[in-house]
């Protein structure tokens, strides 16, 4: 779980300094951004919603239009942050189902 800190963190340094980013280094942020995203919903037992409103639905359509040139170092920022609370929120998420079932013994009783 460390790494998942890490990789957070990472996401929010490169928010801040996102003018000094590459485009190769944005769009590794980005995947990997999502990709740890759906293993840790898949974890967890969260589906994807696939929905516009989906932080991994709103990063691909970044990552997309980052490709075409057509987002904004701003627009790039605020990605990359969102991912990083939806990261530490999921990272919550998964100690609350681990306590959980150490805990009771029917988890879907509480």
């Amino acid at each position: 779980m460390s790494s998942m800190v890490d990789f957070a963190a990472e996401l929010v340094r490169a928010a801040n300094r996102v003018e000094q980013l590459d485009s190769k280094e944005t769009r590794r942020l980005l995947n990997q951004a999502m990709k740890t995203i759906r293993n840790m919903r898949e974890q967890i037992g969260i589906s994807e919603s696939q929905t516009a409103a989906d932080v991994v639905s709103e990063l691909q359509v970044i990552a997309v239009a980052f490709g075409w040139g057509k987002r904004t170092d701003s627009e790039i920022a605020s990605a990359l942050l969102k991912a990083a609370d939806m990261i530490r929120d999921l990272q919550i998420a998964s100690r609350l189902s681990a306590v959980r079932s150490r805990t009771c013994d029917n988890p879907a009783e509480i």
